[in-house]
């Protein structure tokens, strides 16, 4: 089994496992280039669905984007999403705008940021000039609320709005629940979640939630106390039951799920692509994490080759590809082998800055 499984993960994944290595790295590559430069442009007349959804242009790929509905939301998003975080941040002024243009040309729907990704609101500006200003009504666009103290987050709140170019904001969550916070006063009527259901009941934020990356039990209370629309949880192969860091997919995730919470995951592939032993193909990670009951996989792109790589994968699962428990075991234990903890469980790490 184990030499069948090898095969598949490293011969059949291997174009993957190239062009998404540096969507899933912590520094810029020195690598050789593999740009394989922007996508076929979207044909004359195409449109884009009522529910905000783009249409797939058919110069892309034979097939459309896979789409799942985002819990009880009923927002239908992309299996793949785009990240907006450091390894967005890396790309050149003319690839940050190629790579946000091809993205939605691609079939990706949802798109996600944080005002502390980059330097002065950097990210979220970025998403503004080109999705708010040019594609508002085909994505959909989620960021995050920073400060637990409900007079600053208003302030935030407020420059998220300018800084996407956007009257509403589809998804708002608090960034980065911790478990050594106060939740019942987070989710207090005078705390931040009481701030953002006021928000959502003006009409201002269409569905609120959280992003977590180290805590399932805090996930797992946040969901039962709260009731958010949607979670954003860092799910990858490496923990796996198989180390001390959250491990949100036994167990948490059912719970939450059982909920309705709509359910996004971030760092499937973040620090975990490569070929050398303690690594995977982008592939294998993105198909893990798939056969997870959620609903999007969102990833940053360093490269524009790296997109198109991503998309590829995306359009092929219109027929998913599954997964067994003797592969997910393989995975797991081959990532196990690697040296060091991926840059975003080592301490230090600030979501959404580049680590050097």
């Amino acid at each position: 089994m184990n030499e069948e499984i090898s095969r598949r993960s490293f011969l059949a994944g291997m174009g993957a496992c190239l062009a998404g290595s540096l969507s899933a790295s912590c520094t810029r590559s020195e690598s050789g280039d593999l740009n394989s430069g922007p996508l076929k442009p979207e044909p004359a007349g195409s449109q884009s669905s009522r529910t905000g959804v783009p249409n797939h242009s058919p110069g892309l790929s034979s097939s459309p984007m896979p789409m799942r509905i985002l819990g009880n939301t009923g927002l239908a998003v992309s299996i793949l999403a785009f990240g907006g975080g450091s390894n967005f941040m890396l790309l050149p002024e003319g690839d940050w705008q190629l790579a946000l243009e091809n993205a939605v040309k691609g079939g990706i729907s949802l798109f996600d940021t944080a005002p502390s990704y980059g330097e002065d609101q950097a990210s979220e500006k970025r998403f503004g000039k080109i999705l708010g200003e040019k594609y508002r009504d085909r994505v959909i666009l989620a960021t995050k609320v920073e400060s637990r103290d409900p007079v600053k987050a208003r302030a935030e709140i407020e420059q998220s709005f300018q800084n996407l170019s956007t009257n509403v904001i589809d998804i708002l969550q608090i960034h980065a629940l911790e478990a050594n916070e106060n939740l019942d006063d987070i989710i207090s009527d005078n705390g931040v979640w009481g701030l953002m259901k006021r928000y959502k009941e003006e009409g201002r934020v269409r569905f609120i939630g959280a992003s977590l990356m180290y805590s399932p039990e805090t996930a797992e209370s946040f969901a039962e106390k709260a009731k958010p629309d949607v979670l954003l949880l860092a799910m990858n192969a490496f923990t796996g039951g198989r180390t001390p860091y959250a491990d949100f997919e036994n167990g948490a995730l059912q719970k939450i799920r059982g909920q309705n919470v709509g359910v996004m995951s971030m760092k499937a592939l973040r620090d975990l692509v490569g070929t050398s032993d303690g690594y995977m193909s982008a592939e294998d990670l993105l198909t893990y994490n798939l056969n997870l009951d959620l609903s999007t996989v969102i990833v940053g792109h360093q490269r524009l080759a790296d997109l198109d790589a991503n998309l590829e994968f995306a359009y092929s699962q219109n027929q998913p590809t599954s997964i067994s428990p003797e592969e997910i075991s393989f995975i797991r234990k081959r990532l196990q082998k690697r040296k060091s903890l991926p840059c975003w469980m080592q301490p230090g790490y600030v979501d959404g800055q580049p680590v050097a």
